[in-house]
Protein backbone atom coordinates (compact mmCIF):
# COMPACT_ATOMS: atom_id res chain seq x y z
CA UNK A 1 0.00 0.00 0.00
CA UNK A 2 2.65 2.60 1.29
CA UNK A 3 4.84 1.93 -1.86
CA UNK A 4 2.32 2.86 -4.16
CA UNK A 5 0.94 5.70 -2.72
CA UNK A 6 4.18 6.96 -2.03
CA UNK A 7 4.86 6.55 -6.23
CA UNK A 8 1.87 8.05 -6.50
CA UNK A 9 2.90 11.59 -4.36
CA UNK A 10 6.56 11.41 -6.34
CA UNK A 11 5.12 12.06 -9.16
CA UNK A 12 2.48 14.23 -8.14
CA UNK A 13 4.81 16.80 -6.63
CA UNK A 14 6.32 17.16 -10.11
CA UNK A 15 3.21 17.22 -11.82
CA UNK A 16 4.09 20.21 -14.08
CA UNK A 17 7.03 18.13 -15.46
CA UNK A 18 4.84 15.25 -15.80
CA UNK A 19 2.73 17.17 -18.01
CA UNK A 20 4.83 16.14 -20.66
CA UNK A 21 6.26 13.21 -19.50
CA UNK A 22 3.22 11.37 -17.41
CA UNK A 23 5.76 8.58 -12.68
CA UNK A 24 7.82 8.22 -10.60
CA UNK A 25 3.17 9.37 -7.51
CA UNK A 26 5.50 10.48 -7.82
CA UNK A 27 6.83 11.23 -3.94
CA UNK A 28 7.85 7.98 -8.34
CA UNK A 29 8.71 6.79 -6.21
CA UNK A 30 9.16 3.39 -7.25
CA UNK A 31 13.04 -6.21 -13.68
CA UNK A 32 14.95 -8.83 -12.31
CA UNK A 33 18.65 -8.90 -10.93
CA UNK A 34 19.87 -11.09 -13.77
CA UNK A 35 21.15 -9.04 -16.36
CA UNK A 36 21.25 -11.66 -19.80
CA UNK A 37 20.65 -9.75 -22.15
CA UNK A 38 17.92 -11.83 -23.44
CA UNK A 39 14.27 -10.10 -23.33
CA UNK A 40 12.39 -11.02 -20.11
CA UNK A 41 8.73 -11.11 -19.51
CA UNK A 42 6.14 -12.21 -16.85
CA UNK A 43 7.88 -14.43 -13.81
CA UNK A 44 11.38 -14.70 -15.72
CA UNK A 45 11.54 -11.13 -14.63
CA UNK A 46 11.14 -11.49 -11.20
CA UNK A 47 13.93 -10.46 -8.70
CA UNK A 48 15.53 -13.33 -7.49
CA UNK A 49 15.73 -11.13 -3.82
CA UNK A 50 12.23 -11.47 -3.48
CA UNK A 51 10.27 -14.01 -1.97
CA UNK A 52 6.90 -14.99 -3.62
CA UNK A 53 4.03 -12.93 -0.98
CA UNK A 54 2.46 -15.99 0.23
CA UNK A 55 5.37 -17.26 1.55
CA UNK A 56 6.73 -14.55 3.00
CA UNK A 57 3.60 -12.92 4.74
CA UNK A 58 3.82 -12.53 8.36
CA UNK A 59 1.05 -11.68 11.14
CA UNK A 60 0.45 -7.92 11.40
CA UNK A 61 0.12 -7.35 15.42
CA UNK A 62 -2.77 -4.94 16.10
CA UNK A 63 -1.95 -1.28 16.68
CA UNK A 64 1.82 -2.01 15.73
CA UNK A 65 4.05 0.53 13.53
CA UNK A 66 5.37 -1.21 10.02
CA UNK A 67 8.35 0.81 8.64
CA UNK A 68 8.58 0.38 4.93
CA UNK A 69 12.07 -1.32 3.93
CA UNK A 70 13.86 -1.35 1.10
CA UNK A 71 16.08 -4.16 -0.08
CA UNK A 72 17.55 -3.48 -3.34
CA UNK A 73 21.48 -2.48 -3.50
CA UNK A 74 23.04 -0.01 -5.72
CA UNK A 75 25.54 -2.89 -7.44
CA UNK A 76 22.90 -5.22 -8.19
CA UNK A 77 20.39 -2.81 -9.76
CA UNK A 78 23.67 -1.48 -11.38
CA UNK A 79 23.59 -4.70 -13.64
CA UNK A 80 19.73 -4.07 -14.41
CA UNK A 81 20.31 -0.51 -15.62
CA UNK A 82 23.61 -1.10 -18.05
CA UNK A 83 21.56 -3.78 -19.41
CA UNK A 84 18.97 -1.76 -19.91
CA UNK A 85 20.58 1.00 -21.04
CA UNK A 86 22.78 -1.04 -23.65
CA UNK A 87 19.84 -2.77 -25.40
CA UNK A 88 17.25 0.20 -25.23
CA UNK A 89 20.26 1.88 -27.11
CA UNK A 90 20.69 -1.21 -29.78
CA UNK A 91 17.23 -1.64 -30.50
CA UNK A 92 16.85 2.48 -31.18
CA UNK A 93 14.56 2.49 -28.32
CA UNK A 94 11.70 -0.57 -28.39
CA UNK A 95 13.46 -2.53 -25.60
CA UNK A 96 12.65 1.00 -23.00
CA UNK A 97 9.53 -1.03 -22.25
CA UNK A 98 11.05 -4.18 -21.50
CA UNK A 99 13.52 -1.79 -19.77
CA UNK A 100 10.70 -0.05 -18.21
CA UNK A 101 9.17 -3.01 -16.09
CA UNK A 102 12.39 -5.14 -15.48
CA UNK A 103 13.29 -1.60 -13.53
CA UNK A 104 9.76 -1.44 -11.72
CA UNK A 105 9.74 -4.99 -10.73
CA UNK A 106 13.19 -4.64 -9.24
CA UNK A 107 12.20 -1.65 -7.13
CA UNK A 108 8.58 -2.40 -6.37
CA UNK A 109 9.95 -6.49 -5.85
CA UNK A 110 12.64 -5.06 -3.15
CA UNK A 111 10.12 -2.85 -1.23
CA UNK A 112 8.78 -4.52 1.59
CA UNK A 113 6.00 -4.02 3.85
CA UNK A 114 4.95 -6.06 7.36
CA UNK A 115 6.70 -9.48 5.62
CA UNK A 116 5.41 -9.35 1.98
CA UNK A 117 6.77 -7.52 -1.07
CA UNK A 118 5.00 -5.47 -3.93
CA UNK A 119 4.40 -6.58 -7.27
CA UNK A 120 4.66 -4.81 -10.56
CA UNK A 121 2.33 -6.85 -12.88
CA UNK A 122 2.27 -4.92 -16.22
CA UNK A 123 3.92 -6.80 -19.27
CA UNK A 124 6.60 -5.06 -21.84
CA UNK A 125 4.01 -4.99 -24.84
CA UNK A 126 1.59 -3.15 -22.70
CA UNK A 127 4.22 -0.36 -21.96
CA UNK A 128 5.04 -0.44 -25.67
CA UNK A 129 1.82 -0.04 -27.02
CA UNK A 130 1.49 3.02 -25.28
CA UNK A 131 5.17 4.75 -26.46
CA UNK A 132 3.95 3.66 -29.84
CA UNK A 133 1.22 5.85 -29.68
CA UNK A 134 3.33 8.83 -27.99
CA UNK A 135 5.89 8.48 -31.05
CA UNK A 136 3.19 8.55 -33.78
CA UNK A 137 1.84 11.72 -31.56
CA UNK A 138 4.86 13.39 -31.46
CA UNK A 139 5.99 12.42 -35.34
CA UNK A 140 3.13 14.21 -36.30
CA UNK A 141 3.19 16.88 -34.14
CA UNK A 142 6.92 17.27 -36.03
CA UNK A 143 5.46 17.00 -39.74
CA UNK A 144 2.45 19.52 -39.26
CA UNK A 145 4.76 21.94 -37.84
CA UNK A 146 7.17 22.05 -40.25
CA UNK A 147 5.08 21.13 -43.23
CA UNK A 148 1.52 21.97 -42.01
CA UNK A 149 1.59 25.33 -39.37
CA UNK A 150 -1.85 25.42 -40.22
CA UNK A 151 -2.62 22.50 -38.71
CA UNK A 152 -0.36 22.42 -35.86
CA UNK A 153 -2.05 24.96 -34.05
CA UNK A 154 -5.20 22.33 -33.82
CA UNK A 155 -3.02 19.35 -32.80
CA UNK A 156 -1.24 21.47 -30.04
CA UNK A 157 -4.80 22.55 -28.77
CA UNK A 158 -6.17 19.26 -28.88
CA UNK A 159 -3.49 17.50 -27.07
CA UNK A 160 -3.62 20.04 -24.40
CA UNK A 161 -7.29 19.27 -23.80
CA UNK A 162 -6.09 15.49 -23.55
CA UNK A 163 -3.83 16.41 -20.81
CA UNK A 164 -5.82 15.58 -17.88
CA UNK A 165 -6.71 12.00 -19.59
CA UNK A 166 -4.10 11.19 -20.19
CA UNK A 167 -3.01 11.69 -16.93
CA UNK A 168 -5.91 9.71 -15.47
CA UNK A 169 -4.97 6.57 -17.79
CA UNK A 170 -1.79 6.92 -16.27
CA UNK A 171 -2.77 6.57 -12.87
CA UNK A 172 -5.07 4.13 -13.58
CA UNK A 173 -2.74 1.98 -15.18
CA UNK A 174 0.00 2.59 -12.98
CA UNK A 175 -2.47 1.77 -9.84
CA UNK A 176 -3.75 -1.44 -11.67
CA UNK A 177 -0.41 -2.73 -12.28
CA UNK A 178 0.91 -3.00 -8.55
CA UNK A 179 0.18 -5.36 -6.14
CA UNK A 180 0.72 -6.66 -2.25
CA UNK A 181 -0.23 -9.61 -1.31
CA UNK A 182 -2.13 -10.62 -3.90
CA UNK A 183 -4.66 -7.69 -4.12
CA UNK A 184 -4.57 -5.13 -6.99
CA UNK A 185 -4.64 -1.50 -6.12
CA UNK A 186 -7.17 0.75 -8.82
CA UNK A 187 -7.61 4.28 -9.71
CA UNK A 188 -11.07 5.65 -9.90
CA UNK A 189 -10.33 9.01 -10.80
CA UNK A 190 -13.33 10.40 -13.41
CA UNK A 191 -12.48 12.54 -16.16
CA UNK A 192 -14.57 15.03 -15.62
CA UNK A 193 -13.15 15.57 -11.91
CA UNK A 194 -10.09 15.19 -14.05
CA UNK A 195 -10.79 18.34 -16.11
CA UNK A 196 -11.55 20.05 -13.74
CA UNK A 197 -8.20 19.96 -11.26
CA UNK A 198 -5.70 19.69 -14.19
CA UNK A 199 -7.57 22.00 -17.16
CA UNK A 200 -9.83 24.41 -15.53
CA UNK A 201 -7.87 25.38 -12.15
CA UNK A 202 -4.08 25.69 -13.55
CA UNK A 203 -6.53 28.16 -16.66
CA UNK A 204 -7.42 30.31 -13.44
CA UNK A 205 -3.67 31.15 -12.20
CA UNK A 206 -2.86 34.32 -13.85
CA UNK A 207 -6.76 35.49 -13.17
CA UNK A 208 -6.14 34.77 -9.48
CA UNK A 209 -2.46 36.41 -9.60
CA UNK A 210 -1.51 32.71 -8.71
CA UNK A 211 -3.46 32.87 -4.97
CA UNK A 212 -5.22 29.41 -6.69
CA UNK A 213 -1.95 27.64 -6.57
CA UNK A 214 -2.31 25.97 -3.22
CA UNK A 215 -5.48 25.32 -3.92
CA UNK A 216 -4.86 23.56 -6.63
CA UNK A 217 -1.95 21.53 -5.10
CA UNK A 218 -4.84 20.01 -2.72
CA UNK A 219 -7.30 19.13 -5.63
CA UNK A 220 -4.41 17.47 -7.47
CA UNK A 221 -3.51 15.64 -4.37
CA UNK A 222 -6.94 14.68 -3.32
CA UNK A 223 -7.42 13.56 -7.19
CA UNK A 224 -4.49 11.10 -6.82
CA UNK A 225 -5.04 9.53 -3.54
CA UNK A 226 -9.21 9.88 -2.98
CA UNK A 227 -9.40 7.62 -5.89
CA UNK A 228 -6.96 4.86 -4.73
CA UNK A 229 -8.15 1.54 -3.79
CA UNK A 230 -6.76 -1.23 -2.29
CA UNK A 231 -8.93 -3.92 -3.40
CA UNK A 232 -12.56 -2.61 -2.37
CA UNK A 233 -10.98 -0.64 0.46
CA UNK A 234 -10.76 3.11 -0.49
CA UNK A 235 -7.65 5.65 0.54
CA UNK A 236 -8.98 8.83 2.03
CA UNK A 237 -6.82 12.24 2.48
CA UNK A 238 -7.94 13.97 5.55
CA UNK A 239 -6.66 17.49 4.46
CA UNK A 240 -7.85 20.87 4.03
CA UNK A 241 -6.61 23.68 1.82
CA UNK A 242 -5.09 25.28 5.30
CA UNK A 243 -1.95 23.40 4.84
CA UNK A 244 -0.93 24.15 1.49
CA UNK A 245 -1.66 27.96 2.17
CA UNK A 246 0.89 27.99 5.26
CA UNK A 247 3.64 25.43 3.03
CA UNK A 248 3.49 28.01 -0.11
CA UNK A 249 2.91 30.97 2.01
CA UNK A 250 6.32 30.12 4.12
CA UNK A 251 7.87 29.36 0.67
CA UNK A 252 6.87 32.94 -0.60
CA UNK A 253 8.02 34.15 2.60
CA UNK A 254 11.26 32.64 2.16
CA UNK A 255 11.63 33.72 -1.43
CA UNK A 256 10.45 37.25 -0.98
CA UNK A 257 12.91 37.74 1.65
CA UNK A 258 16.43 35.60 0.41
CA UNK A 259 15.40 36.77 -2.79
CA UNK A 260 15.17 40.43 -1.85
CA UNK A 261 17.99 40.64 -0.16
CA UNK A 262 20.28 39.13 -3.32
CA UNK A 263 18.46 41.91 -5.62
CA UNK A 264 19.15 44.58 -3.43
CA UNK A 265 22.93 43.39 -3.05
CA UNK A 266 23.24 43.31 -6.83
CA UNK A 267 21.18 46.69 -7.31
CA UNK A 268 23.53 48.42 -4.77
CA UNK A 269 26.71 47.38 -6.43
CA UNK A 270 25.02 48.29 -9.87
CA UNK A 271 22.98 51.61 -9.50
CA UNK A 272 24.68 55.17 -9.87
CA UNK A 273 28.06 53.72 -11.23
CA UNK A 274 27.54 53.93 -14.73
CA UNK A 275 26.49 51.31 -17.11
CA UNK A 276 29.69 50.25 -18.48
CA UNK A 277 30.77 49.93 -14.57
CA UNK A 278 27.80 48.29 -13.64
CA UNK A 279 28.18 45.85 -16.75
CA UNK A 280 31.72 45.22 -15.05
CA UNK A 281 31.00 44.45 -12.08
CA UNK A 282 27.96 42.13 -13.24
CA UNK A 283 30.33 40.03 -15.25
CA UNK A 284 32.79 39.50 -12.44
CA UNK A 285 30.10 38.05 -10.04
CA UNK A 286 27.89 36.59 -12.18
CA UNK A 287 29.15 33.26 -10.59
CA UNK A 288 27.55 33.49 -7.12
CA UNK A 289 24.90 34.95 -8.28
CA UNK A 290 23.29 32.71 -10.50
CA UNK A 291 24.59 29.72 -7.78
CA UNK A 292 23.03 31.93 -4.79
CA UNK A 293 19.78 32.01 -7.00
CA UNK A 294 19.94 28.22 -7.79
CA UNK A 295 20.67 27.51 -3.71
CA UNK A 296 17.53 29.99 -3.25
CA UNK A 297 15.22 27.82 -5.71
CA UNK A 298 16.41 24.54 -4.54
CA UNK A 299 15.89 24.97 -1.11
CA UNK A 300 12.00 25.72 -1.98
CA UNK A 301 11.50 23.56 -4.12
CA UNK A 302 12.78 20.95 -1.23
CA UNK A 303 10.91 22.80 1.81
CA UNK A 304 7.59 22.94 -0.25
CA UNK A 305 8.04 18.86 -1.63
CA UNK A 306 9.41 17.67 1.96
CA UNK A 307 6.42 19.69 3.86
CA UNK A 308 3.61 18.33 1.54
CA UNK A 309 4.89 15.05 1.18
CA UNK A 310 4.98 14.69 5.17
CA UNK A 311 1.42 16.13 5.05
CA UNK A 312 -0.19 14.47 3.08
CA UNK A 313 1.14 11.00 3.85
CA UNK A 314 0.65 11.72 7.86
CA UNK A 315 -2.86 12.60 6.34
CA UNK A 316 -4.00 9.52 4.45
CA UNK A 317 -5.62 6.51 5.76
CA UNK A 318 -7.35 3.48 4.38
CA UNK A 319 -10.52 2.04 6.27
CA UNK A 320 -9.25 2.07 10.15
CA UNK A 321 -5.11 1.82 9.04
CA UNK A 322 -3.00 5.30 8.91
CA UNK A 323 0.23 6.38 7.59
CA UNK A 324 3.29 8.34 9.07
CA UNK A 325 5.87 10.36 7.28
CA UNK A 326 9.37 11.39 8.75
CA UNK A 327 10.71 13.15 5.45
CA UNK A 328 12.13 16.48 6.69
CA UNK A 329 13.89 19.20 4.20
CA UNK A 330 17.22 18.62 5.73
CA UNK A 331 17.43 14.69 5.29
CA UNK A 332 15.66 15.09 1.71
CA UNK A 333 18.05 18.04 0.40
CA UNK A 334 21.37 15.57 1.81
CA UNK A 335 19.50 13.14 -0.20
CA UNK A 336 19.21 14.93 -3.50
CA UNK A 337 22.62 16.83 -3.25
CA UNK A 338 24.98 13.60 -2.69
CA UNK A 339 22.99 11.89 -5.66
CA UNK A 340 23.79 14.85 -7.42
CA UNK A 341 27.41 14.33 -6.66
CA UNK A 342 27.49 10.96 -6.88
CA UNK A 343 26.08 10.96 -10.38
CA UNK A 344 28.20 13.79 -11.42
CA UNK A 345 31.41 12.76 -10.44
CA UNK A 346 31.09 9.26 -12.09
CA UNK A 347 29.41 10.86 -15.40
CA UNK A 348 25.93 9.53 -15.09
CA UNK A 349 27.24 6.04 -14.06
CA UNK A 350 26.20 6.26 -10.71
CA UNK A 351 22.85 7.16 -11.12
CA UNK A 352 21.30 3.29 -10.26
CA UNK A 353 23.04 4.12 -6.88
CA UNK A 354 21.47 7.39 -6.87
CA UNK A 355 17.98 5.82 -7.73
CA UNK A 356 18.39 3.17 -5.04
CA UNK A 357 19.19 5.76 -2.30
CA UNK A 358 16.62 7.18 -2.79
CA UNK A 359 13.75 4.57 -2.69
CA UNK A 360 15.40 3.49 0.56
CA UNK A 361 15.09 6.83 1.77
CA UNK A 362 11.10 7.48 0.87
CA UNK A 363 11.02 3.51 2.67
CA UNK A 364 12.54 4.25 5.83
CA UNK A 365 10.74 7.64 6.21
CA UNK A 366 7.32 5.68 5.61
CA UNK A 367 5.41 3.64 8.17
CA UNK A 368 1.96 2.32 8.43
CA UNK A 369 0.31 2.13 11.37
CA UNK A 370 -1.88 -0.72 11.86
CA UNK A 371 -5.06 -0.13 13.93
CA UNK A 372 -6.64 -3.66 14.50
CA UNK A 373 -5.51 -6.85 12.19
CA UNK A 374 -3.93 -6.44 8.96
CA UNK A 375 -4.29 -9.85 7.83
CA UNK A 376 -8.04 -9.92 8.64
CA UNK A 377 -7.99 -6.49 6.84
CA UNK A 378 -6.24 -8.39 3.85
CA UNK A 379 -8.37 -12.05 4.04
CA UNK A 380 -11.57 -9.36 3.23
CA UNK A 381 -10.11 -7.45 0.65
CA UNK A 382 -8.87 -11.42 -1.02
CA UNK A 383 -12.72 -12.71 -0.31
CA UNK A 384 -14.32 -9.82 -2.12
CA UNK A 385 -12.10 -10.00 -5.07
CA UNK A 386 -12.74 -13.68 -5.79
CA UNK A 387 -16.45 -13.33 -5.68
CA UNK A 388 -16.81 -10.34 -7.76
CA UNK A 389 -14.03 -11.13 -10.40
CA UNK A 390 -11.92 -8.03 -12.24
CA UNK A 391 -13.10 -8.73 -15.85
CA UNK A 392 -10.86 -5.05 -17.02
CA UNK A 393 -10.62 -5.12 -20.85
CA UNK A 394 -6.96 -5.18 -21.43
CA UNK A 395 -7.76 -2.89 -24.08
CA UNK A 396 -7.29 -0.44 -21.53
CA UNK A 397 -4.34 -1.63 -19.69
CA UNK A 398 -1.81 0.29 -21.72
CA UNK A 399 0.66 2.90 -20.47
CA UNK A 400 0.09 6.11 -22.07
CA UNK A 401 3.31 8.59 -21.13
CA UNK A 402 3.56 11.10 -22.99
Amino acid sequence: MVRSVTEAYRANLNLSSCLTTVKEASLNYPAAPTVGGAILTGSEAQPSAVVPAAQTAQRVVPGHRHQVRFHGNGGEFFRIWIVNLVLSILTLGIYSAWAKVRTNRYFYGNTELAGSHFEYLAEPMQILKGRLVAVALFTLFGIASEFMPLLYIPLMIAFYLAIPLIIMTSLRFAMKMTAWRGIRFSHRGTAGSAYVTFLLLPLLIPFTLFLIVPYMALRQNKFVFDNVWFGRSKFELNIGAGVFYKVYGIATVLFLVFGGALGFMVASNTAGVGEEAAAAWSADNMGWIIGSTFVLMFAIFTYISAALARAVINALTVEKHGFESTITTPSLAWVLISNLFIVSLTLGLGAPWAQVRMARYRAETTTLIADGSIDDFVAAQQSEISAVGEGVSDIFEVDIAL
